[in-house]
């Protein structure tokens, strides 16, 4: 059995009181810092559930009472009612941080349509990276195989890819290159990302017949009866779309 738990703490319980409330709109770092509280919980998690499942340990819901109804003496008890109590709490906060995230992608989807008075010679409608920074897509979506992760996400071939978890152009365009050059090093930033979050879900957000999808898909990378961990090739772009 394992003495200790590994957890490097990520300040939780201070972090939920300090998530945005959704409400008076979400900025796009309002988003990035819940996507990074997000995958520190679920890292915290991952600890306490490896503790449980190591050796000798009762996981989740194996007794800690022996067969005459004593406490085992085989188990520190106390860490382990501490691991179950945390990993409960810990899920609750996850819960809670998506529910988040979700409106705040839609406030950020709302505020990218903003009126202007037509006295300004503008059309009443248009989008402003002053209220949402606008996204530009770095691949392409092709070679999708059925009953794949990428499939059951609800990606389909000749979708572009805007957002993948974390990854974005954003810095890529800020750094003067070309379109060809920040989509490949976009890319090469994506695949590493979805290496290293093989068994989780990662957001995805997608251009598909020349406008943006309204709702964010979710794709799991894992192991599947087809070829790698998505099932289906993206490719870079060579110009905006």
């Amino acid at each position: 059995m394992m003495g200790s738990i590994d957890v490097a703490m990520s300040g939780t319980e201070q972090q939920r009181q300090e998530l945005p409330s959704g409400e008076g709109g979400t900025t796009r770092q309002d988003l990035m810092e819940m996507m990074e509280r997000k995958k520190n919980i679920e890292a915290e998690m991952e600890a306490y559930s490896s503790y449980l499942k190591a050796p000798g340990n009762p996981g989740m819901d194996e007794p800690l009472i022996d067969e005459e109804g004593f406490p085992r003496a085989d188990l520190d008890l106390y860490k382990v009612r501490e691991a179950r109590h945390k990993i409960i709490c810990l899920n609750n906060d996850l819960k809670e941080i998506t529910n988040k995230m979700k409106v705040g992608l839609e406030d950020m989807h709302a505020a990218s349509a903003v009126s202007v008075p037509v006295s300004a010679g503008y059309s009443t409608t248009s989008r402003t990276e002053a209220a949402a920074p606008r996204l530009l897509p770095f691949v392409s979506v092709s070679e999708l195989a059925d009953d794949s992760p990428a499939a059951e996400a609800g990606l389909q071939n000749g979708d572009l890819i805007v957002r993948m978890g974390t990854v974005t152009r954003a810095d890529e365009r800020a750094s003067g290159k070309g379109v060809r050059e920040q989509c490949d090093d976009a890319l090469k930033k994506m695949a590493g990302h979805v290496k290293s979050n093989q068994g989780k879900a990662i957001e995805v957000e997608v251009k598909r017949n020349g406008s943006m999808l309204d709702k964010v898909l979710t794709l799991t990378p894992q192991t599947w009866s087809g070829q790698g961990i998505v099932g289906c090739r993206f490719r870079p772009l060579e110009a905006n779309a």
